[in-house]
């Protein structure tokens, strides 16, 4: 059944529309939706995110931060074992959260759920964005308290509805 939209087949043997073909001939590996543009933006946007929140919280703020983040990322793990949710379902209830924590100027959680988003976008790069996944992982590590109360964000309950 033809649709009536030529199509070439490329080097790697995918079938792909002329649009997209001349698209990515045109703009290359740096068209700003691609992944290989994505990968050392997410890296570059953890570290300027960790190094912002390092000059503007206090130690309490900081510590709140990472605790944060690391309840949210718990959350994110426990949601994306669900059969029914993908990395793209769990994605959007944190783009939510973001943009209310944007409109409620809540810097701290919007520092932690932008952490996180781009943890969970990263996770989709595997080695190309391991040095984004670390620098999380080393802020986590190196800010949050052990003893915080693990109390859950709120979040399972809305995303298994």
């Amino acid at each position: 059944m033809s649709l009536g939209v030529p199509v070439t087949i490329a080097n790697d043997g995918n079938a792909r529309g002329v649009e997209q073909e001349m698209a990515t001939s045109r703009l290359g590996k740096w068209w700003p939706f691609s992944r290989a543009y994505e990968a050392p933006m997410l890296n570059r946007d953890a570290a300027y995110v960790i190094e912002d929140a390092v000059a503007r919280f206090g130690d309490e703020r900081l510590r709140q931060m990472a605790n944060t983040t690391r309840r949210y990322l718990r959350e994110a793990r426990e949601q994306l074992a669900l059969p029914h949710l993908d990395t793209g379902n769990v994605l959007v209830q944190f783009q939510g959260l973001h943009r209310s924590a944007r409109r409620e100027r809540q810097d701290m959680s919007l520092s932690a759920l932008t952490l996180v988003i781009i943890h969970l976008r990263a996770e989709t790069h595997a080695e190309e964005c391991a040095p984004a996944r670390q620098a999380i992982a080393r802020f986590v590590e190196e800010w949050s308290s052990p003893d915080e109360d693990d109390a859950p964000t709120g979040l399972s309950d809305r995303l298994e509805a």
